[in-house]
């Protein structure tokens, strides 16, 4: 696979100016579907850090760059939703996803780059008896026991992976929505029904499907979103 992408085909979710530049960077497969994911040079250079690619590698490679509390070596690492970034002194900041449904970096608040949300997407048995959960950013965790279910969310310690609490897809919870008219939205969940939910927000009640609810929450968002 080639390691650029023609600026035209990059997804809808990334700020760049399609018209302008021929080519860009393709993150790695892995942690985040392409679609809510871009390369880590591509942020450094967004948030004005780097004015080319070149420069951009430059302060990947001298090791000023962390991901999550680990240290970036490739501007094709990818970053998604959730992920915190650490560029030295000189940024820190959680990547979201605005009402555009576009990434987009919010600063985050000194001790909230230690905390990261996640959702469960899947849940199995693994011999030894334990069980497995797949979660939003790729990672997998193991368990003895798990009352956990696809759909709810793990507050993490970074970069420990210690799990600090668990919040459920349940009425009273705050979601972000990650797809459908209200992308980008921050409510609180009313009812679930089947596979909808219905959720209380800024302009009002509304009701989106269940799979685009992202639990960030219970009663007040974990982390700072807006």
């Amino acid at each position: 696979m080639s390691n650029h992408l023609k600026a035209y085909a990059a997804p809808k979710s990334w700020h760049v100016r399609r018209k302008v530049n021929k080519w860009i960077v393709r993150p790695q497969a892995g942690k985040h579907p392409m679609k809510r994911a871009m390369p880590i040079g591509l942020l450094v250079r967004l948030l004005g850090l780097a004015k080319t690619a070149r420069e951009a590698k430059q302060i990947v490679n001298a090791g000023h760059v962390f991901v999550d509390g680990k240290r970036a070596s490739d501007v094709h690492t990818a970053v998604g939703f959730m992920d915190v970034v650490k560029v030295g002194s000189e940024a820190l900041v959680r990547v979201l996803i605005d009402k555009k449904g576009r990434l987009v970096f919010l600063p985050a608040e000194k001790g909230e780059d230690q905390k990261k949300v996640c959702r469960v997407v899947r849940k199995q048995s693994v011999p030894g008896g334990r069980v497995q959960l797949t979660l939003s950013d790729g990672r997998n965790l193991l368990k003895e026991k798990s009352e956990e279910a696809v759909g709810d969310s793990l507050v993490l310690e970074l970069p420990s992976q210690k799990v600090l609490e668990r919040v459920a897809l349940e009425k009273g919870a705050v979601a972000m929505l990650m797809g459908g008219r209200h992308i980008g939205n921050v409510g609180t969940i009313e009812r679930v029904d089947g596979n909808k939910i219905t959720c209380k927000g800024e302009n009002g009640s509304f009701e989106t499907l269940r799979q685009f609810a992202f639990v960030i929450g219970k009663g007040k968002p974990a982390v700072k979103v807006q």
